[in-house]
C-alpha cells in the first residue's frame, strides 16, 4: 500500500508537468487537472489513480468535469467518465478499457467500474 501511495504521488507530478508542457505548447488550456486520489485494491492487486479534470471551455458539447482512472504503475488509462446526464456526452466521454471489462457510451457502467475498483 505504501508503494501505491508513493507511486500515486509521482504519477500526479507527471500529470501536472504534462499539463504545464501542453499549456506552453498550445498557449491555452481548456482542461485542468484539479484533484486526484489513489487506492491499492487487494481484490484486484492493483494500484489505481483517479484524476479529476475540470473543463474550462465555453463549448456546450463538452462536459464540465471528467474522472479518469489509471493503473498507477503502468500509466495506462482504464476508464474515463463524466457524470453529465446528457446522452450526447456518453459516447465520447464514458468508456472503460480494462482487460476484463470494455464498454463505450455507458456512463453509469463507467462510474460503477470506477467505484468498484476504488472501493475494493
Amino acid at each position: 500500500m505504501k508503494d501505491c501511495a508513493e507511486q500515486a504521488e509521482r504519477f500526479a507530478k507527471q500529470l501536472k508537468a504534462m499539463e504545464r508542457e501542453q499549456e506552453q505548447a498550445w498557449r491555452s488550456q481548456t482542461t485542468r487537472f484539479i484533484d486526484w486520489d489513489n487506492h491499492y485494491s487487494p481484490k484486484y492487486s492493483r494500484c489505481y489513480f483517479r484524476a479529476a479534470y475540470l473543463n474550462q471551455s465555453k463549448s456546450k458539447n463538452v462536459p464540465w468535469a471528467t474522472n479518469i482512472m489509471f493503473d498507477a504503475f503502468e500509466g495506462r488509462v482504464l476508464s474515463s467518465c463524466t457524470k453529465a446526464t446528457d446522452a450526447g456526452y456518453a459516447r465520447g466521454f464514458c468508456s472503460v478499457d480494462d482487460q476484463a471489462v470494455r464498454s463505450e457510451g455507458d456512463c453509469a457502467a463507467c462510474q460503477r467500474y470506477i467505484d468498484e475498483h476504488m472501493d475494493n
